[in-house]
């Protein structure tokens, strides 16, 4: 799921982009438990949400609105934390 929101959003190759797939990467070995997966599945979704921020929402913008709402972001950021628990 991580690269495919990256991929989409155009934010694979920046930085956070690459921080959420080493996290990501580190959990899928599975070799953490308790605390230190807490704190990977964290890490990932701070990069995750960095890497996402400014890039163009899933949906169309409203006519006349060139640039996305920051509150919009938060908010579609929010549901993803929300939907990732």
């Amino acid at each position: 799921m991580t690269l495919r929101d990256l991929e989409k959003a155009g934010r694979l190759d920046t930085v956070d982009g690459q921080a959420a797939l080493a996290l990501a990467r580190q959990i899928d070995t599975g070799n953490e438990s308790g605390s230190a997966l807490t704190s990977l599945v964290r890490g990932v979704r701070e990069a995750l949400d960095l890497a996402l921020i400014g890039a163009a929402p899933e949906r169309p913008a409203p006519e006349g609105d060139t640039a996305p709402d920051p509150i919009d972001l938060a908010k579609e950021r929010s549901e993803r934390r929300r939907a990732a628990e």
